[in-house]
């Protein structure tokens, strides 16, 4: 299964979808399972099938929703965040385009397409508040999916696990946070004297573009996690939790793990886990034939490892390798295992 980039209408007045096929799970495994865009979508516009994963661009909303669920960026869609200092503190503007009587700056589609990524950005940015202005969630039709709100906590726990400052939020109705963006508008006006601007001019001036930075197409995804660094500390986003007792050592997770959250140690004779670099794609369980790892959301950070005993198959003689914990007397590789040559030979014996 493949994804298709979709083109979408340039007349749409709604943020396009932008596309990296080659980071979508389905791009990289025909086995994966990721339906993250197609359960989230609204408006149905993320169609998959047997043979790919495509969007109709004709329902596409631009919603966002879709960017935000995906667990490897494959998708994104341009926030129109304001990002600025209001009397020293750095903050976020964002709110519902059905809350505020003006577009511009601020206004984005839907405040739940905020991806929990975007937010641990802006926090490593140095960003200590968003204010928020949401319209009717109740009664809108994009308010199926993961709100702003689980977002956020799930954010703070993590940063709290770490000893990190968490993100405040503050809720404003529609009038009041205009008038906030307003505010912030007349300040960012201000022309900045020599000596404010060697002390702090180079961080206000970057906090005034709009937008929240969008993930390099070319690099690998960063989970939250990593994002916030600290590594190894407090809680992941997600961690890969192998069952040693049910691994047989075929190495499959490892050679797919895009982010190398798995490392094979050949050497040591052992695999490495990285919680830190984990995002949740779900590839490692889905090419696992032995059900033997799954990843575990919102769990301890702490890499640690799977020690490894070197054996060599009794059919074939090719190294191979179990964890240590096993204990058992297994001479089969995983490809011998597979074929089951006790099988070949009980049906040599009764011709």
């Amino acid at each position: 299964m493949t994804l298709k980039a979709p083109v979408l209408e340039a007349a749409r007045d709604a943020p396009e979808v932008q596309v990296n096929p080659k980071r979508c799970v389905h791009s990289l495994c025909e086995q994966a399972s990721c339906r993250a865009c197609v359960d989230v979508c609204p408006t149905s516009a993320w169609i998959i099938d047997d043979d790919a994963l495509n969007l109709d661009s004709a329902r596409c909303d631009g919603c966002g929703l879709c960017a935000a669920a995906c667990p490897q960026d494959a998708l994104s869609v341009h926030m129109n965040v304001l990002s600025v200092e209001i009397d020293g503190e750095p903050m976020v503007l964002a709110a519902c385009d059905q809350a505020v009587a003006t577009a511009g700056a601020g206004a984005i589609s839907c405040l739940h397409s905020l991806p929990v990524r975007s937010l641990a950005r802006l926090v490593a940015d140095g960003v200590e508040v968003l204010v928020t202005s949401t319209g009717d969630c109740a009664n809108c039709h994009r308010g199926g999916g993961e709100r702003l709100e689980t977002r956020l906590s799930q954010l703070n726990r993590l940063l709290r696990s770490r000893d990190l400052a968490e993100l405040a939020h503050h809720e404003y109705p529609p009038p009041a946070w205009q008038t906030l963006r307003s505010r912030a508008s007349q300040q960012s006006d201000l022309s900045l004297d020599r000596r404010r601007f060697l002390r702090g001019g180079l961080r206000q001036l970057t906090r005034l573009a709009q937008g929240l930075s969008e993930p390099d197409p070319q690099a690998a995804p960063q989970p939250v996690s990593a994002l916030l660094g600290r590594g190894g500390a407090g809680l992941a986003e997600w961690r890969p939790q192998l069952e040693e007792m049910q691994c047989d050592g075929c190495h499959a997770c490892i050679r797919l793990c895009p982010t190398q959250a798995l490392e094979l140690d050949d050497a040591q004779h052992r695999y490495n886990v990285f919680p830190d670099r984990c995002t949740g794609c779900r590839m490692c369980r889905d090419v696992c034939e032995a059900d033997a790892i799954t990843p575990v959301a919102w769990a301890a950070a702490t890499p640690y490892l799977v020690r490894l005993e070197p054996r060599h198959c009794r059919a074939c003689g090719v190294a191979f390798a179990l964890p240590v914990a096993r204990e058992d007397g297994e001479e089969l590789c995983p490809t011998c295992r597979k074929a089951n040559h006790y099988r070949h030979l009980f049906q040599v014996l009764g011709q």
